[in-house]
């Protein structure tokens, strides 16, 4: 029998005389004789006397009225418009026939009708019938409850129907929406002795038990239900589990047991998770006592993501399931963003629903503690009292288990006072993350899988990969989710070599690794003495060079010292650093070296530089500065993260967003102190200030390391290393004047001052005024290969400090000379031995102390100066004392 006949049948018993059905498909027809014949004109035509012979045009016809129109025979063609103003006839019909009017799949009948509003106007007049009436109409929606019959009401062209579903569960007349449920056990029990007797096979009372049970759990049709347990070959309860029909279960044909052993690792987890089904059997023997009070059995799974937390999660809903615990065992996932509406109201009614659909089985709460997050402006708190209110009431249908990050948990179970108490400590469950013989396991299942096999030069490579994955890991780490995603990199990559060469090697080939996963590969380490040839070639800075021999003999030391006894916890040295010091002095050349020395005692994996400053790290408004600090942060991981003029975090006051980048900074230099060296470089006042701006600041780095300012002597050496370099020949006369300059020019510009920056610019001027020279004064003919490589006197400007009021500077061919200078003829130009000029008198008043102060050696080495600061006038502090002490300038006989 189909729902419309067993419908006819019951409105006929409940005293309706006539019936009309209506359908999208269809038009008006009727189900029994009766009906059809009380709605046609002679059935419905009102009693009056004995007609009477009539003269006219019409002789023996009559007009018949007060009755409906002339109906069609059923199921002829007939237009929407026709069909519901006939509807219309039957609902209005004054004569005392009580008449009901089925219109089935309302809502796409009402949807597409041709007219709707002459649709909307009829049926809304049907609802105002007067309460003499004995016509009713029922319209039978396809929705499968209440929530999703109010969910398309908007959809609906009749406004007083739209309203009679919305207001239903307040203010509508009672019976007005009426939502069938599901088959009752004595049908589903019906339908299950119907199919022994077709099949002539009985199930035992055990087996038929367990499959109602099951079955009415899981919900849907009988008719379903009927086509699916007809369809077996085999009639048993094993045969329908293994059918996969059931949603809660998960390879049927594998025990609890072999779905346990197929979970790579986890044996502490599996064996509390047999321990939990132990207990479980125990509570609900069917020998054991009535329990006063049902057991809590909400659940907390902590951990990152890819630990197993969902997988465990469905076989705890397996368990319960198969203890007679929970009738369906179900999983249904959801996270706070899904729980909680943006106005109020929504949160309570969103949450309501989804705890619904978990009933008799697992509700999985992913990232719980963003219920208690203060950030939902409270709508999470309203999500969360409800949720215990649930947990509550509802104990014996549903189970709750919240999964997140460990620290996060536990912070989530101190939300409310509720929560410990609802999530006993034996049902907390702590999921570590897999280590490498465990993820390498789980690529290799995934591989095997998808049938890629894998050629033996590339196990090492893929073993190395995890390895390097698992150094470089943070607390968003996938774990077996990482896995699967290089999988997936390794078979594209596969397909398409495949797909260029179909004849290729059917496996998997190193050339097949995904570019994208080498960063992981361990690079070619250099040694530590190959890093110290390199920082003894830098000119000067003999200081920092010890100290960096130091700190890397300590730990090389430490190391030794573990090597030799395995019970020895090394005591390493602080490995955070401050370079305090003034530009161009090789601050950002020896953090790079520094890296590559961390690298080579094997504390870092890259050894690379990621060098910021304050615009790299703070935002312009509130809550956007920690998370850019972070992200840099991330990309110096494995590497250096050099932080160049760190003072200027300072600047701004106690509201500046500077502090939040220093507070990001602090709790990196003590979580990432394992994989992550910073280095914070600045002027050296300046830095003391900075190294007060947090009082975690100054303990975990470790003495300032400071970098001096080039000597007379050291600044020659640079011009004659660049000399070398760029095959350059410098008369020692040039090369002097070069390196009066510079010192005439360290003694004017104090702080700002750049060091080996400023000696820079200065050869690459002169190479300027060098290569004019030859193209300028020579002839093609008379120009000499000599000439070409060969630096003079001629070739150095005149340069010297700008005192305004005693000297300025005036372009000559380079831009270089001195008032001095535009006074005299070429002849005249300062060479060693003349006379110093009045801005050279007038420079020696300035002393150079050369107080030790970092510097930007690798700026200083080619580097071209930023474009919004102009050549030499740097505000770096240059070393020199502002007592106005005055010695002799350098002796140019004396280089």
């Amino acid at each position: 029998m189909d729902f419309l006949t067993a419908f006819h049948a019951a409105l006929r018993e409940a005293g309706y005389q006539r019936i009309a059905f209506i359908a999208p498909h269809r038009p008006v027809f009727y189900l029994d004789a009766d009906s059809e014949r009380l709605a046609s004109p002679e059935g419905l035509s009102l009693p009056s006397s004995p007609p009477r012979p009539r003269t006219g045009p019409l002789h023996d016809r009559q007009l018949i009225t007060g009755g409906v129109m002339n109906v069609r025979a059923n199921n002829q063609p007939m237009g929407d418009v026709h069909a519901v103003r006939q509807l219309h006839a039957l609902m209005t019909d004054p004569r005392p026939i009580r008449t009901a009017v089925v219109i089935q799949q309302a809502e796409s009948w009402m949807a597409f009708h041709e007219s709707q509003r002459t649709l909307a106007g009829l049926v809304a007049s049907w609802l105002n019938l007067p309460s003499t009436s004995r016509s009713q109409c029922f319209c039978l929606f396809s929705a499968r409850n209440t929530d999703a019959l109010v969910e398309i009401a908007p959809l609906l062209p009749v406004p007083e129907l739209r309203e009679l579903i919305q207001t239903s569960a307040h203010t509508a007349p009672a019976g007005a929406v009426y939502c069938l449920p599901e088959p009752a056990a004595e049908e589903w029990e019906d339908m299950l002795r119907h199919l022994e007797n077709a099949r002539n096979q009985r199930l035992s009372e055990e087996e038929r038990s367990r499959l109602l049970r099951w079955i009415s759990a899981e919900g849907g049709s009988l008719r379903t239900w009927h086509e699916r347990l007809a369809s077996l070959p085999e009639w048993s309860f094993a045969a329908v589990r293994a059918a996969g029909w059931f949603s809660s279960v998960r390879r049927p044909d594998l025990s609890l047991e072999e779905k346990l052993g197929k979970v790579v690792g986890r044996d502490e987890l599996k064996q509390r998770l047999l321990d939990f089904r132990a207990w479980v059997r125990l509570q609900w023997d069917p020998n054991r006592p009535t329990q006063d009070e049902f057991p809590l059995l909400h659940m907390i799974f902590s951990g990152s993501p890819g630990t197993g937390k969902t997988t465990f999660a469905r076989l705890v809903g397996e368990i319960l399931r198969d203890a007679g615990v929970l009738r369906r065992g179900h999983l249904v996932e959801t996270s706070p963003g899904q729980m909680v509406a943006q106005f109020i109201g929504g949160t309570a009614a969103r949450t309501h629903q989804i705890i619904d659909s978990a009933l008799d089985g697992v509700l999985f709460i992913d990232e719980a503690y963003g219920l208690a997050d203060s950030d939902r402006g409270g709508y999470g708190a309203e999500a969360l009292e409800t949720l215990l209110t649930r947990m509550e009431n509802d104990r014996d249908r549903l189970v709750v288990i919240a999964a997140g990050y460990t620290q996060k948990m536990q912070t989530f179970l101190e939300a409310n006072p509720g929560l410990s108490r609802r999530f006993p400590a034996e049902n907390r469950l702590v999921f570590t993350d897999l280590n490498h013989d465990e993820l390498y396991e789980i690529l290799r299942q995934s591989l095997h899988n998808r049938g890629l096999a894998l050629h033996p030069t590339l196990q090492p490579v893929l073993e190395e990969c995890i390895h390097g994955m698992l150094r470089e890991k943070d607390e968003h780490f996938g774990n077996a989710g990482e896995m699967r995603n290089l999988a997936d990199a390794l078979e594209r990559a596969y397909a398409v070599r495949t797909a260029a060469k179909p004849q290729a090697e059917a496996a998997l080939l190193p050339q097949d690794f995904p570019e994208h996963y080498q960063r992981y590969l361990q690079p070619q380490v250099e040694s530590v003495e190959e890093v110290f040839r390199e920082l003894d070639a830098l000119t000067g800075l003999e200081a920092v060079k010890r100290s960096l021999r130091a700190l890397a003999y300590r730990i090389l030391m430490e190391n030794h010292r573990k090597e030799r006894d395995a019970a020895y916890i090394p005591n390493y040295p602080k490995s955070h650093f401050v370079f305090s010091g003034n530009p161009g002095t090789g601050k950002t050349t020896v953090a790079r070296l520094v890296g590559r020395l961390f690298r080579a005692l094997g504390l870092l994996t890259q050894g690379h530089l990621v060098e910021v400053s304050r615009v790299d790290l703070v935002a312009g408004y509130v809550g956007q500065t920690a998370l850019k600090t972070a992200q840099k942060i991330k990309e110096a991981r494995s590497g250096v993260l050099f932080i160049d003029e760190a003072y200027t975090l300072a600047r701004g006051g106690s509201q500046d967003f500077g502090r939040e980048a220093v507070d990001t900074l602090v709790k990196a230099l003590e979580d990432e102190s394992h994989r992550l060296v910073v280095i914070a470089a600045g002027y050296p006042e300046e830095m003391q200030s900075f190294l007060q701006m947090n009082p975690g600041l100054a303990s975990r780095f470790g003495d300032p390391i400071p970098f001096p300012n080039y000597t007379s002597a050291e600044l020659r050496e640079l011009l004659k290393q660049w000399a070398a370099q760029d095959q350059y020949q410098v008369t020692d006369e040039a090369l002097t004047q070069m390196t009066i300059l510079l010192t005439q020019r360290a003694a004017a510009q104090e702080r700002s001052f750049g060091n080996a920056r400023t000696a820079r610019t200065l050869w690459e001027e002169v190479k300027n005024r060098h290569a004019e020279k030859v193209y300028t004064d020579h002839a093609q003919s008379a120009r000499q290969d000599a000439d070409l490589g060969r630096i003079t006197l001629e070739d150095v400007p005149g340069w010297s400090a700008p005192i305004p009021g005693h000297f300025s500077l005036h372009e000559s061919r380079s831009g270089y000379s001195t008032a001095g200078e535009h006074a005299a003829t070429d002849s005249e130009r300062i060479n060693p031995t003349a006379p110093r000029h009045k801005a050279a008198h007038l420079a020696a008043r300035f002393v150079p102390e050369w107080k030790a102060a970092p510097i930007k050696l690798s700026e200083a080495l080619g580097l071209k100066p930023s474009a919004s600061t102009p050549v030499f006038q740097n505000t770096i502090r240059s070393g020199f004392a502002d007592s106005g002490s005055s010695q002799p300038m350098p002796d140019p006989q004396k280089w």
